[in-house]
């Protein structure tokens, strides 16, 4: 086989492999979770709330993964009186058969589907979720 054929043969190899290799390795689409946190608030009792702004939010996978995470922000419009209320942001990928929101503070971790993502999703803790 000449050089300039091998050659030939080597870049048509590399260029049936590349777009292959490239399909493999896309990652799924992205969307924006924006989520809600409500718990008690009950300074009369001298209660601190289990949760404030910058608690960790962690978003994981059907099996536990760790998929996101976040902290909680005060951009959230506040509910009922004696509940904080509190947001979080965070990018997670398509296509789960279902999404575990864990919030440092709280105990558990709530599943939602994709729609419920999509939608928003809402913990409430406690008293809070009355």
């Amino acid at each position: 086989m000449t050089t300039r054929l091998r050659s030939s043969v080597l870049l048509l190899a590399a260029a049936l492999t590349l777009p292959a290799a490239a399909a493999c390795s896309s990652s799924p689409a992205q969307m924006t979770v924006k989520g809600t946190v409500t718990v008690v608030d009950n300074p009369v009792a001298g209660e601190a709330p289990p949760v404030d702004t910058g608690s960790q939010v962690t978003v994981t996978d059907p099996a536990g993964k760790v998929i996101g995470f976040t902290t909680l922000n005060g951009d959230a419009p506040q509910g009922a009186t004696f509940t904080l209320t509190f947001g979080f942001t965070v990018k997670v990928p398509e296509g789960e058969s279902s999404y575990g929101i864990a919030v440092a503070g709280l105990s558990g971790t709530t599943r939602y589907t994709q729609s419920q993502m999509q939608a928003g999703p809402a913990i409430c803790a406690g008293d809070a979720c009355d």
